[in-house]
C-alpha cells in the first residue's frame, strides 16, 4: 500500500518506493513480521516504515499507556535505524510533514520519541544535518520555535554543524527566521559558558551568527534588537574574525563583526550604484515616450520612506537601523574590550583613528593646540575615555557661550572648550568614561559641567569636584552607570545625594574627620534605602557604594593623590589579569567531574557569611579555646584576617574548597602571637583532610623544646604527603637575620612568600635572601567593606606578606585546578613541590615577581581572538607550565 507522504518525500530525495501498514480493531499500529529480515532491509525500506509510522501516529492516542507501549514495541526495530540519505524517523517527519500550520498533530509523537531516545535529536544525516537543520532549512520557524522551547533540553544540539560548518542558528539568522531569537534565548538559559561556546562557532565563510546578523542587507527595522541580544549572549563574539572571503579581499586578516558590517555596507552601496548606472544607461538608449522616465523618478522619490528604507523595498536595508547596529557594535567593543584588542576589532592590523583622548601629562593647553591636534588626530565617533588633568585652557574663544544663561554662573568654564572641540570639530558623539581632575580652589561651575558633558551620554563619570550635586549628574549624564563622587563632609550634600529627588544644598566649610565618617555612614544607609524605594520589588539592580576619606590640603597633597592613583593603576595589572582569568574558570563547566582542589587555610578563622565564602568552605576545625569548656568557632574570624585570606585565595581559584583551621592566638604589644602547639595540630588536621595546599599567612619568631618537635614533625609529614606549603616571611626587613617559623622547618620544601611594591620589587620590609617569590601585598587587596570580626583592633597582624601568601597559595590552587581539568596525570605531577616550583619558574619573573599576565593573560587573549574551545586555553597553559 503506497503512502502519500512517502511518495512526496521520496520525490524530494530522488527515490521511489512503496510500503504497507495497517491497524488492528482498536486503532493500534501493526507491522507485518519483518524482524528476521531486519538486518537485510535496505535504507529505502526503512524510510518506508518511517512513513507508515508517521501516517498512523496521529490516529492514535499516544497518551494511553497500553497503546503507547504497543506502539513503541512495534516501532523499536526502527528507532535507531536510518533510511535513505541517512535520515532518521525525525528527519523524515521534518522533511515531509512538519509545517508551521500542521506540526501540532505530531507533537505527541515527537515528544514520545525524544523521551525514549534523546539522542535522536543529535543524529545527523549524510549531509551532517540534524532534524532541526531540516526544519530551519525548510523555513518552518514556528516548528523550530516549538522544538527549542518545548523539546530540546540539551543546548549542545544547537551547536551541531552541517558540512559547511553552519549551526541551525547560522541558518535561521541567514534566512531571517523569527525562531532565531528563541534559539538564542534557549542557549542563554544554559549560562555564559554555553552561550559563548555556541554563539562563537564560525560557520560557512568563518562567519559567526553575529557576522550574519550585522550584514548590511539584513539591517531592517528591529534588527538592532536582535543584534543587542546576540551581544548580551556572548560578550566575546565581537572579537571573532571570519575567514578571508569576498568581503575581506583587501585585508590580510579576517573581519570582525563590526568591520564585516562596514564592508557589507560598502559592497551593497557599490552594487546599488552599479545597478543604478546600468539602468540609467539603458534608459538613455531607449526612447522615452510621454516622459515616462521622469514620472518613474518622481514615483520612486515618493516611495522613499521617511525612516530611511531604500526605494520602498519591503526587504531592503534601512540605513537608520544600520546606523543603530553599527553604534551598538562600536559601543559594545569599546565598553568591554581592552584598548589594544578594541583597536584590532575596529580597524584591523593598522589603527585608523583614536579611541580615546588623554591630556594627563599636560599642565596647560591652548585652543590653537587643540586645533593643531586635528592635523594628525582623527577620532572614532565613540571614545573609550577622555582624561583631563588639573590644567588650564588658554586663549579659548567664548563667543559661542557668552549669550547662554549658564555663562554668568560663578566658577571656571575653560574645560568646556576641550569638550566642545571634541564634539563640534572632531564629531565625537559619545564618551563612555570621563576622568577630570578639577581645581579644588577654583573648580568649574555646575552649569559648565552640564554643558560640557550633556552631548556625550557619558556612562562612567569621575569629575573630581567636591560636592557635585545630584541634579548636576542627572542633567549632565542621565545614562551614567558608574559614578565617583567627592565630598567635603557637608551633610546637606550627602543627604542631597541619597534623597529620592536628588537635592543639592551647597554650603561652605569643612567638617572634622569623625563628623565626615558619621555623615558618610549615614549617607550609605540612606542611599541604599532610597535606591530600594525607587525600584520595583524583586528588582535585580544592585547598588555598590565604596568610599574613602581623603585629607585635603595644599596643591602638593592633590598631586600626591594623583600620583598614588597612577601607581594604583600599575599595581592592578597583576590582579586584573588573574581576576579576568578567574572569571573564565568560574564560567567553565567541564564535561566530567573534575578533581576538587583542597586548600588548608590555617589562620584566625573565616566568616563564611562574608561575600558568600560559605560556598567555598568544605570543613573546619578550631584550636582556639575561649574558656575552659568553650572554643572560638572556626567560622568566626577573630580579626577578619582569615576572612580576607580566604577571599584572596578564592579570587585566584573560584572553585577552591577551603579547609579552615582556627589557631589559638594571644595579643601582644606588637600584634598577636600564634600558639605553636595549635599550629602543629592544625597542619596535622589539614594533612588528614587530604588537602593539596596549605596556606600559612603568619610567622612565629621563636619555637623551642617539645613545641619545635611537634611543629617540625607536622611539617615533615605534610611534605611527605606531597602537600604544597606556603608561608609568609616576616616584614621586619634587615632587623632580623633568621628566617621565621614555620618556613625555617624546611627551607627547601616550603614556598617562602614576601610582598612586592607597586612596581613589582621587594618591599623595604622584605629581606631578599629570606623569600622565594614576591606577590602583590598592599592595602588595596583589603576590601573597602571590611569583614566582620570578633575584636575592635581589626588590622592587627595584617601584614603585607600575609596578603601576598594568600595570593601565592591561591595561584598554586588555580594551577592544580587547571591541571586536574586536563588530566589526572597532570594533576598528580604538579602536586610535587619540585614541579610546582618549576611551573612558577615557567612564568616570567624578574626579581622573583611572577608576571602572570604573560601566561594567563596572553593565552586568554588568544582564546578570545581565535576559534577554539575553553579547554584548549587550559591545555595550553598547563603545557606552558609543565615545559622543561
Amino acid at each position: 500500500m503506497s503512502s502519500k507522504g512517502f511518495e512526496d518525500a521520496t520525490r524530494a530525495m530522488g527515490e521511489d518506493s512503496s510500503g504497507g501498514s495497517g491497524t488492528d480493531g482498536e486503532g493500534v499500529f501493526t507491522f507485518p513480521d519483518f524482524e528476521d529480515d531486519l538486518d537485510y532491509m535496505k535504507p529505502i525500506e526503512v524510510t518506508e516504515k518511517h512513513f507508515d509510522l508517521i501516517e498512523e501516529a496521529p490516529k492514535l492516542d499516544l497518551r494511553d499507556e497500553r497503546k503507547r507501549e504497543v506502539f513503541l514495541t512495534r516501532f523499536e526495530p526502527f528507532l535507531n535505524r536510518k533510511g535513505t540519505q541517512g535520515h532518521t524517523v525525525l528527519h523524515t517527519l521534518a522533511a515531509a510533514k512538519l509545517t508551521d500550520r500542521s506540526y501540532q498533530k505530531y507533537t505527541a509523537l515527537i515528544e514520545l520519541l525524544v523521551k525514549e531516545m534523546p539522542n535522536l535529536l543529535s543524529l545527523r544525516d549524510e549531509d551532517d544535518k540534524t532534524m532541526l537543520h531540516t526544519v530551519v532549512l525548510r523555513e518552518q520557524s514556528e516548528v523550530a520555535r516549538y522544538l527549542c522551547d518545548e523539546v530540546i533540553r540539551d543546548p549542545n544540539v544547537l551547536s551541531l554543524t552541517q558540512k559547511d560548518g553552519d549551526t541551525c542558528l547560522h541558518i535561521a539568522v541567514r534566512k531571517d527566521l523569527p525562531c532565531a531569537e528563541s534559539m538564542v534565548k534557549q542557549i542563554m538559559s544554559k549560562g555564559r559558558n554555553m552561550s559563548q561556546k555556541i554563539l562563537n562557532i564560525r560557520g560557512a565563510g568563518g562567519n559567526t551568527p553575529l557576522h550574519i546578523a550585522v550584514d548590511y542587507k539584513r539591517c531592517r527595522a528591529g534588527q538592532d534588537n536582535f543584534v543587542r541580544l546576540l551581544l548580551d549572549a556572548s560578550e566575546s563574539a565581537i572579537a571573532i574574525e571570519n575567514e578571508q572571503g569576498d568581503l575581506a579581499k583587501s585585508s590580510k586578516t579576517g573581519l570582525s563583526p563590526l568591520r564585516y558590517h562596514q564592508e557589507s555596507a560598502s559592497q551593497f552601496k557599490a552594487e546599488g550604484e552599479k545597478k543604478k548606472g546600468s539602468e540609467k544607461s539603458k534608459m538613455q538608449e531607449a526612447p522615452d515616450p510621454q516622459g515616462k522616465q521622469q514620472r518613474d523618478q518622481k514615483s520612486s522619490g515618493r516611495r522613499r520612506k521617511a525612516d530611511g528604507q531604500f526605494l520602498g523595498s519591503k526587504r531592503g536595508p534601512d540605513w537608520v537601523t544600520a546606523k543603530k547596529v553599527e553604534d551598538l557594535l562600536l559601543q559594545h567593543c569599546l565598553r568591554t574590550r581592552p584598548r589594544e584588542e578594541a583597536i584590532r576589532i575596529l580597524h584591523g592590523p593598522i589603527q585608523r583613528c583614536q579611541i580615546d583622548f588623554d591630556l594627563w601629562n599636560k599642565t596647560e593647553i591652548s585652543a590653537d593646540d587643540l586645533d593643531g591636534y586635528a592635523g594628525h588626530l582623527a577620532f572614532e565617533s565613540v571614545l573609550q575615555y577622555v582624561a583631563i588633568p588639573k590644567l588650564s585652557v588658554k586663549d579659548y574663544r567664548p563667543e559661542n557661550w557668552m549669550k547662554e544663561p549658564f555663562w554668568d554662573s560663578a566658577g571656571r568654564k575653560d574645560y568646556l572648550a576641550v569638550f566642545d572641540w571634541l564634539h563640534k570639530k572632531e564629531s565625537v558623539k559619545r564618551i563612555l568614561r570621563i576622568i577630570v581632575d578639577d581645581n579644588d580652589e577654583h573648580p568649574h561651575s555646575d552649569e559648565a559641567i552640564i554643558q560640557a558633558l550633556q552631548p556625550f551620554d557619558v556612562e562612567d563619570v569621575n569629575w573630581r569636584k567636591l560636592d557635585l550635586g545630584s541634579d548636576v549628574i542627572l542633567k549632565a549624564a542621565p545614562s551614567v552607570r558608574k559614578l565617583k563622587l567627592y565630598c567635603s563632609g557637608n551633610s546637606a550634600i550627602l543627604r542631597g545625594w541619597c534623597a529620592e529627588p536628588g537635592l543639592a544644598q551647597l554650603s561652605k566649610g569643612f567638617e572634622s574627620r569623625q563628623a565626615i565618617q558619621r555623615s558618610t555612614e549615614r549617607f550609605e544607609e540612606d542611599l541604599h534605602a532610597a535606591w530600594a524605594r525607587c525600584r520595583a520589588e524583586g528588582s535585580v539592580e544592585k547598588l555598590s557604594v565604596k568610599w574613602n576619606i581623603v585629607a585635603r590640603g595644599k596643591r602638593e597633597t592633590a598631586e600626591l593623590e594623583q600620583k598614588k592613583e597612577k601607581q594604583h593603576e600599575q599595581r592592578q595589572l597583576w590582579m586584573e589579569c588573574m581576576q579576568r582569568f578567574a572569571d573564565f574558570i568560574r564560567n567553565f563547566r567541564p564535561s566530567s567531574n573534575d578533581e576538587i582542589v583542597k586548600v588548608g587555610l590555617i589562620d584566625d578563622g573565616v566568616d563564611g557569611t562574608y561575600e558568600d565564602l560559605n560556598h567555598n568552605i568544605k570543613h573546619g576545625q578550631s584550636y582556639s579555646k575561649r574558656a575552659r569548656d568553650l572554643w572560638n568557632p572556626y567560622y568566626h574570624s577573630t580579626r577578619g584576617h582569615g576572612t580576607v585570606m580566604a577571599r584572596l585565595i578564592r579570587e585566584m581559584c573560584p572553585n577552591v574548597k577551603l579547609y579552615v583551621a582556627k589557631l589559638a592566638e594571644q595579643p601582644t604589644d606588637n600584634g598577636v602571637q600564634i600558639s605553636t602547639p595549635s599550629a602543629a595540630k592544625a597542619i596535622n588536621w589539614a594533612r588528614e583532610m587530604g588537602v593539596h595546599v596549605i596556606s600559612m599567612s603568619w610567622t612565629i619568631d621563636k619555637v623551642e623544646g617539645k613545641d619545635l618537635v611537634s611543629l617540625q614533625t607536622a611539617i615533615d609529614r605534610a611534605v611527605a604527603n606531597n602537600i604544597l606549603l606556603f608561608s609568609a616571611c616576616d616584614d621586619q626587613g634587615n632587623t632580623k637575620t633568621e628566617i621565621p617559623y614555620p618556613a625555617r622547618c624546611n627551607k627547601d620544601k616550603i614556598f617562602r612568600i614576601g610582598a612586592a611594591t607597586t612596581w613589582g620589587r621587594e618591599g623595604h620590609a622584605v629581606r631578599t635572601e629570606s623569600v622565594d617569590y614576591i606577590f602583590p601585598g598592599d592595602d588595596s587587596l583589603i576590601p573597602s567593606q571590611e569583614p566582620p570580626t570578633s575584636l575592635n583592633n581589626v588590622r592587627a597582624g595584617w601584614t603585607a606578606s600575609s596578603l601576598a601568601t594568600a595570593l601565592a597559595s591561591g595561584l598554586a590552587a588555580l594551577i592544580l585546578y587547571c591541571a586536574a581539568l586536563r588530566s589526572d596525570n597532570d594533576f598528580k605531577t604538579l602536586r610535587s613541590h619540585e614541579k610546582m616550583r618549576a611551573a612558577f619558574g615557567n612564568i616570567p619573573s624578574p626579581s622573583n615577581y611572577l608576571h602572570v599576565w604573560h601566561v594567563f593573560g596572553d593565552y586568554l587573549k588568544e582564546y578570545e581572538s581565535e576559534d577554539f574551545e575553553e579547554s584548549k586555553v587550559i591545555s595550553k597553559i598547563v603545557d606552558h607550565l609543565l615545559r622543561t
